[in-house]
């Protein structure tokens, strides 16, 4: 590279790679649907059951933690391993076998193929492709840990009831801007079913 009129050997990394779930999945290799394979998250090896029970436990992102089981999280060589079976079991010059067991060693590791990233000195999908922060805590976590919070400070602690709480959200004088994601007031269900729209549950977070 010439810099002012003096040519430079200019040296770069990548550090990581921002995309949504979805891109993520894409970009990494990963099965793009997410509930395609029987390994649906491509930061951990939790089964879809595993991953869809929230009774009692504590989801943070993809670790599924209570007092027994932390789900393992996958790793590079995991993922070389899952990508190496799919090819190697089933080689091309048996293709009419070969695709429908590809397909199933694929959906059941949740990987189409290695991802040209990882070709990257020191840059590995598993390690370099953040969560969607957005998505996987607004939409995941933070409605389950606001649920949990709340069920210790109502039920548990009973440092305030619902309805005082739902009083306090509808009397906070909310900024012009916060008035649009103001969050709706919290009814004895979310104690069993946890949600909310995007900005609310950020807005609730804030609140809470």
């Amino acid at each position: 590279m010439t810099i002012r009129g003096e040519e430079k050997v200019v040296k770069a990394g990548v550090l990581f790679a921002l995309a949504d779930t979805l891109a993520a999945h894409a970009i990494g290799g990963f099965k793009v649907g997410v509930g395609f394979s029987l390994l649906k998250c491509r930061a951990c090896l939790a089964t879809k059951e595993q991953l869809s029970t929230n009774v009692g436990t504590i989801i943070i992102i993809c670790i599924v933690i209570d007092i027994t089981s932390i789900c393992l999280l996958r790793t590079s060589m995991h993922v070389y391993i899952h990508i190496v079976q799919c090819k190697t079991l089933h080689p091309e010059n048996t293709r009419e076998l070969r695709l429908p067991l590809f397909k199933e060693d694929s959906t059941t590791y949740g990987v189409n193929g290695s991802s040209p990233l990882n070709d990257i000195d020191n840059f590995h999908v598993i390690d370099h492709l953040p969560q969607d922060i957005m998505h996987v805590l607004f939409e995941g976590v933070v409605p389950y840990e606001i649920t949990l919070l709340l069920k210790y400070f109502v039920l548990q602690k009973k440092f305030f009831t619902i309805v005082e709480l739902n009083d306090c959200i509808e009397s906070y004088s909310y900024s012009t801007l916060e008035a649009r994601d103001k969050p709706s007031t919290v009814r004895s269900q979310l104690f069993s079913s946890p949600g909310g729209k995007l900005s609310q549950s950020c807005k609730l977070a804030q609140f809470v």
